[in-house]
């Protein structure tokens, strides 16, 4: 969401991508999105058993 309001980054790459229609990039950025969501998913919630 930031990316497609001015923050710049990944969003800012997936808006471009998808006007210009290149799916490829497209699918490409959309699971990079996804892996890192789950990466730091995955993260935050070994954090959190160490500390409770």
């Amino acid at each position: 969401m930031l990316g497609l309001v001015g923050a710049g980054g990944i969003g800012q790459e997936l808006k471009n991508s998808v006007d210009l229609l290149n799916f490829p990039r497209i699918f490409t950025i959309v699971m990079i999105i996804l892996f890192m969501v789950t990466v730091v998913d995955q993260i935050s919630a070994y954090i959190r058993r160490k500390t409770i």
